[in-house]
């Protein structure tokens, strides 16, 4: 009877041990796949970031063309504005004199222009003068206009307007 208590108590212990190892081995199993599963997506996740910023490279050497012309475009100074906007007159018989420019609102990168102008002539000069200016080749946006009658009896028209203008130059004005 001693030695089936002695048995029974070695098959107890061998069994608690063999439960042991099995959680043991499982246990380790799960840990080893939850590494696995880690390691698997930051090898994705890095994959992803490569192919974006392979994506954004070439997006960049794509449009330098683009951008530069763009660049070309907006890099107008105050002499250039001021010559372009005294050069609407004789192309529309109207008198063009420029009361001011300042720099006005930007940041680091792009800045505006103030030009303050006053047109004198016939109406219809007047109106085709700020059409032209609403159309110049660079970035222009004419922010208040104020048109009236010279009560000179010669059917004078003057317009008082400020046109600003976005630049990326320097405005040393």
């Amino acid at each position: 009877m001693r030695r089936t208590i002695v048995a029974a108590a070695f098959f107890i212990l061998l069994a608690a041990a063999l439960w042991g190892a099995f959680g043991y081995l499982a246990y380790s199993l799960r840990a080893e796949r939850t590494a696995y599963a880690t390691l698997l997506a930051d090898a994705e996740m890095k994959e992803t970031r490569e192919r974006a910023v392979s994506r954004l490279r070439g997006s960049v050497r794509d449009t330098r063309e683009d951008r530069e012309a763009l660049e070309a475009l907006i890099a107008v100074d105050v002499i250039q504005a001021v010559s372009t906007v005294e050069a609407v007159g004789p192309a529309t018989k109207t008198t063009v004199k420029i009361d001011g420019a300042s720099g006005g609102p930007g940041n680091e990168h792009v800045r505006t222009i103030i030009v303050a102008v006053t047109l004198e002539g016939k109406l219809q000069s007047v109106l085709d003068a700020i059409t032209i200016l609403e159309t110049l080749p660079f970035p222009a946006l004419i922010d208040h206009v104020d048109l009236f009658m010279v009560p000179d009896g010669k059917d004078t028209w003057t317009a008082r307007l400020k046109t600003r203008f976005i630049t990326t130059s320097t405005i040393g004005v």
